[in-house]
């Protein structure tokens, strides 16, 4: 069973591995970063060692998969993780089904790769290494519910219960939807999706509503591609966000 979605902000021994916002100057993807984040908790903060990190393995000349993370743990025991961080949104309120979670990449969703984890990539761990003792999906991540249906009442066995939530919507509801909203926003970049985000007075790329309705809608005008954007209430003086959401195109996820 995968483990819980992530509950928290990454804490500050995050910087050593993380860039700001204005040095970034390429995106990163968010599950390679958040698998640095991970090597250096398990490293430098629990101080254990590491044995191996994105280890291909092979069969003859064929590699036939990776593992994410061989270490032992304060008990000197073989632990394999693998690593995911993930965002799914929530398609159909009626179905508790992990097939209806799915990525802003429409190929990916929840069920496709809980069975990943579960059958093929923690199973060649025991197939390379019999000395493990320990096996681990440690996936986080965020659940995104339509900003007008909710959540559903029950919930797929692979979905942690106490998962983060947010937000999602169609380009075609943008207008009604900051319409209810008096807020400030900014598009999120990668891989700063992870924790809260936290805006300042002085930040540049703090949008007001009309500005962030202009932003949408050029994105949206020359490619398909889903964005992240977090709200923030009062920006007199730093804040975290108070809502998030991703904003899809109408077709998706056809």
């Amino acid at each position: 069973m995968l483990t819980s979605w992530v509950q928290e902000k990454p804490p500050t021994y995050r910087r050593p591995f993380s860039s700001s916002r204005r040095t970034l100057t390429r995106e990163e993807r968010v599950g390679r970063y958040f698998e640095r984040l991970v090597v250096y908790w398990i490293r430098f903060i629990r101080r254990c060692e590491i044995v191996a990190h994105s280890l291909q393995l092979r069969d003859g000349k064929r590699t036939v998969g990776e593992i994410d993370l061989l270490f032992r743990d304060e008990q000197g025991r073989l632990n394999h993780w693998e690593l995911a961080c993930k965002f799914y949104l929530q398609l159909d309120v009626r179905d508790a089904a992990a097939a209806d979670y799915i990525g802003p990449n429409a190929n990916d969703t929840l069920c496709k790769k809980a069975t990943r984890l579960l059958e093929h990539q923690l199973p060649l761990g025991d197939r390379y290494f019999p000395e493990i003792e320990v096996r681990e999906a440690f996936v986080k991540g965020r659940i995104f519910y339509h900003w007008q249906t909710g959540s559903k009442v029950s919930l797929p066995v692979e979905l942690a219960t106490d998962h983060l939530a947010a937000r999602w919507l169609r380009t075609r509801e943008v207008p009604e939807f900051l319409r209810t909203r008096h807020q400030r926003y900014r598009i999120l970049r990668k891989p700063f999706w992870l924790a809260d985000d936290v805006a300042d007075p002085f930040d540049e790329d703090i949008l007001t509503t009309d500005d962030a309705a202009k932003v949408i809608q050029n994105h949206f005008r020359h490619r398909q591609t889903p964005i992240l954007i977090s709200g923030f209430r009062d920006i007199t003086s730093p804040v975290s966000e108070s809502e998030r959401w991703f904003i899809v195109p109408n077709q998706w996820p056809h």
